[in-house]
């Protein structure tokens, strides 16, 4: 049980009495179900696994043909930002010659994200997105709220790789 003296404290001692309640109300167990909890979120927690493709609008893709405006592969593609493209990215085998699927990496999705971070801010809103999509000559049917699905203002990682979607 904590007590607490009616007397004054004086200022020099205020850390240590600090530093005494803290440790009253941090017993071990609570140590213990902190950490533990912790560990439970982590686990459930899911990592970005992400390929982000170069987008070629008017350049080569490395497997020497023009990007669509990405240089991505598969039935779908990639999304509007490049991200996403579930059958990897068009790429050249230096020793076989042909396309090559690359793994996918949360790096991508970072340096994707980085990119569009102009103001380098730390998040990417509905003016970066724009220009982006100016960029790549697709601003017309861009819709910001498609993608923004937490409706906050600015695109995460997260969702600039996810499929678009209100």
């Amino acid at each position: 049980m904590m007590r607490f003296s009616s007397s004054p404290i004086p200022d020099s001692n205020s850390n240590l009495v600090t530093i005494n309640v803290v440790q009253q109300i941090m017993t071990p167990s609570l140590w213990l179900v902190i950490v533990a909890a912790s560990m439970v979120v982590a686990l459930y927690v899911n990592p970005v696994t992400s390929v982000c493709c170069k987008w070629a609008f008017s350049d080569d893709c490395e497997d020497g043909e023009l990007g669509t405006p990405c240089c991505g592969r598969g039935e779908k593609g990639c999304n509007f930002f490049c991200c996403n493209c579930d059958g990897g990215c068009r790429t050249q085998n230096k020793t076989r010659k042909t396309n090559s699927k690359r793994q996918a990496t949360s790096t991508d999705l970072y340096n994707r994200y980085r990119s569009l971070d102009i103001n380098g801010d730390g998040d990417v809103d509905e003016a970066e997105a724009t220009h982006y999509a100016r960029q790549i000559r697709q601003a017309e049917g861009f819709e910001f709220a498609a993608y923004d699905k937490d409706g906050d203002g600015v695109l995460s990682p997260e969702e600039i790789d996810d499929e678009p979607g209100v």
